[in-house]
């Protein structure tokens, strides 16, 4: 399972920033060995809520995505609507840290300061880590489903009946 905050952003940042390279995204984020190549990135321009959406990211061949953020905004929408839902803020309130400084824009700091860049990459997904080791969300999530019979990504969106 993979693990990410804002996975629409992420996802399709990398897939233009391939394409405008010249580079297939199917040729990158497919595993060679599989006939079809497949990626599907699809934004959920209904849900007004964040609570609510469910962008989804289906890669051929690769495991299921998960979009924390929108777990941890649904889990936690009976306690009223969050005043941010950046993972920087997120971080500071849970885990009292919060994201590395990043020198330069998103778009140029790979360019501004390598070292930095790197670093601020590595600790979001260490930071991420460590939120879910704190809070087990997707266990929570992956418990509700097995009960309930329903797709991860509708168990917080759908009543359903335990059999």
């Amino acid at each position: 399972m993979n693990i990410m905050w804002n996975t629409y952003f992420d996802v399709k940042t990398i897939e233009t920033r391939l394409t405008q390279m010249g580079v297939d995204p199917k040729s990158v984020m497919c595993p060679p060995e599989f006939k079809t190549k497949k990626v599907n990135i699809r934004e959920d321009n209904f849900s007004g809520d964040l609570a609510d959406k469910s962008d989804t990211l289906d890669i051929a061949g690769w495991g299921h995505t998960v979009d924390l953020r929108y777990y941890y905004a649904s889990i936690r929408k009976g306690r009223g609507k969050q005043e941010s839902l950046k993972l920087g803020d997120i971080l500071l309130e849970e885990l009292g840290e919060g994201k590395v400084e990043l020198e330069g824009d998103i778009s140029d700091a790979v360019y501004v300061n390598f070292e930095n860049f790197l670093l601020y990459s590595a600790m979001d997904s260490y930071r991420l880590h460590q939120l879910e080791s704190q809070n087990s969300d997707i266990d929570l999530i992956h418990m509700m489903s097995s009960l309930t019979h329903t797709r991860h990504s509708k168990v917080m969106r759908k009543t359903v009946s335990i059999r």
